[in-house]
């Protein structure tokens, strides 16, 4: 909490100005207003809230405390927020329907980070959403000028700028379970991967994904929500 604003005597003010605000920020909302408007239609409550939530990040979603308390329980509540999986999700997406085009990674590079960009704002630029388009736009930018990518260093790499932007993201607990299961899903996945013994590849990265970023969570959420989800 930055400020309080106490109103007295509301019939002593006066409308001193409109439209004056940011008009990026103004086009960015009534995009976010309209597609939710649509899930609204398409969909109908609660379901619709349910999907801007997963989409678009929004706590828009009528949920009852029984319903919060069963995502918290079975470790999802991750799920009711934009992460990094929208943005990689996005990112295949655009790749995948670029390069059926003939366009090479490289140059389809150049048309997806804006796009991504674009959904990191319309999302309203959270932490997990932040690391992931940083990390990618790294890796990315890194493989057009001939480097190899390493997810390693551009985790590191977008933690350094996220810390220049706020110096007090570290104490954020987004920020801290984005990275921790960002780091173990990079350290931990290739090798339950190789050690999977009869299981098929596309099964085994699935589940080493999943694995991998919660034997990393665990202690974290533990000690911040005080329970384990199994």
């Amino acid at each position: 909490i930055h400020a309080l604003l106490s109103a007295w005597k509301p019939e002593e003010f006066r409308l001193a100005g409109r439209d004056r605000g940011n008009r990026a920020r103004k086009f960015l909302l009534a995009m976010r207003a309209w597609a939710t408007g649509r899930l609204e239609l398409l969909v109908g409550p609660p379901e619709s809230g349910l999907l801007a939530s997963i989409v678009f990040g929004l706590k828009s979603g009528d949920f009852s405390p029984e319903v919060l308390d069963s995502f918290r329980a079975t470790g999802l509540m991750h799920i009711l927020v934009a992460s990094g999986l929208n943005v990689g999700l996005l990112a295949v997406l655009c790749l995948g329907v670029l390069g059926f085009f003939g366009l090479s990674r490289a140059q389809a590079a150049p048309i997806t980070i804006p796009i991504l960009v674009f959904y990191l704002f319309l999302c309203g630029a959270e932490p997990p959403l932040l690391r992931s388009t940083l990390m990618f736009s790294l890796m990315v930018a890194g493989q057009m000028i001939g480097r190899p990518g390493n997810a390693v260093n551009a985790l590191g790499a977008s933690g350094l700028i996220l810390l220049a932007l706020d110096p007090a993201g570290p104490w954020d607990r987004s920020f801290q379970l984005s990275f921790l299961a960002t780091l173990g899903v990079i350290l931990m996945t290739g090798w339950l991967v190789r050690h999977r013994g009869p299981l098929p590849k596309w099964v085994a990265e699935a589940a080493a994904c999943t694995i991998s970023a919660q034997l990393f969570l665990l202690p974290l959420l533990a000690s911040l929500f005080g329970q384990i989800p199994l």
